[in-house]
């Protein structure tokens, strides 16, 4: 029977850093990372059911790499994820790169917004999709349960008990911005792999950078266009050119009572994240 080669899970926060500490740490000459960031195989049935075989596959392996990992938001807040991954993989190691909860929270509504994802006023979004999740329905692309995601209260404690304290590192999204080397080393020591700093380090995933998703209309007319063109850089240039233009701008702050209201709902988790890095 195949065995899981998996060691490290990176399970969030969304709208955290994790797009980009997947491309840091994949850098490292002995860490693999996932060829494809989030790939949700431990929170959804369908993928889980193809086994380990599958799993492995998606890692590029050679002798050198002492580090197998994969990073999915959507595992963060997945009970069941936490069983599959505590079940199946071997002493794995697990980095939580988390936002203040009001911010993440925020900024995983101005990214489904700028994506053409959501249309609602933050406050409407909140109250009708601010928990609920399953990971096996996401909503268009990726998942919205914006409350939910920020509840870290309730779920970092799950993923401490599963895994123990000293297999789960911590890490403040504002430190691994603004220092990021040192928070690669204090990761690299966690990891037990050698030192390896980077000069530079592009943030991923940026809501500031995206571009509206094409509606079916544009992705139908796409399909009737040559492959040969659709490879093309003109293409790819005309391509961004006509979504930025349907793409329109999030709200850039919340109102008073929009903020009121998240800062209530998220009082604990709020205070467990002031609590955890001591501001």
């Amino acid at each position: 029977m195949s065995h899981y080669i998996c060691n490290l899970i990176v399970p969030g926060a969304a709208k955290s850093g994790t797009s980009s500490l997947h491309e840091a740490l994949d850098a490292h000459p002995d860490i693999a990372m996932s060829k494809n960031k989030e790939p949700h195989f431990f929170c959804c049935k369908p993928l889980f059911e193809r086994g380990a075989d599958y799993h492995n596959s998606l890692f590029d392996r050679t002798a050198t790499f002492k580090v197998y990992g994969e990073s999915s938001t959507g595992y963060m807040i997945c009970e069941q994820a936490i069983q599959r991954i505590s079940t199946n993989l071997r002493s794995p190691k697990i980095i939580m790169i988390l936002r203040d909860p009001v911010d993440r929270t925020f900024s995983h509504y101005r990214w489904r917004y700028k994506l053409g994802l959501e249309k609602r006023s933050f406050l409407e979004a909140l109250r009708k999709d601010g928990y609920e999740f399953n990971p096996e329905k996401p909503h268009k692309f990726g998942y919205m349960s914006y409350l939910q995601f920020s509840k870290y209260s309730v779920y970092v404690p799950l993923w401490i008990n599963a895994f123990g304290r000293k297999n789960v590192l911590l890490q403040d999204s504002r430190f691994f911005r603004n220092n990021t080397n040192l928070a690669l080393s204090q990761i690299h020591r966690f990891l037990g792999v050698a030192p390896f700093e980077r000069r530079h380090i592009a943030e991923s995933n940026s809501t500031e950078s995206l571009v509206a998703r094409p509606n079916s209309a544009a992705r139908f007319a796409a399909r009737l266009l040559p492959t040969r063109f659709k490879k093309s850089q003109l293409y790819h240039k005309i391509r961004y050119s006509l979504l930025s233009m349907m793409t329109k701008e999030p709200p850039r702050n919340m109102s008073k009572s929009e903020r009121n209201f998240i800062e209530s709902e998220l009082a604990e988790d709020i205070a467990y994240f002031h609590n955890i890095f001591r501001d």
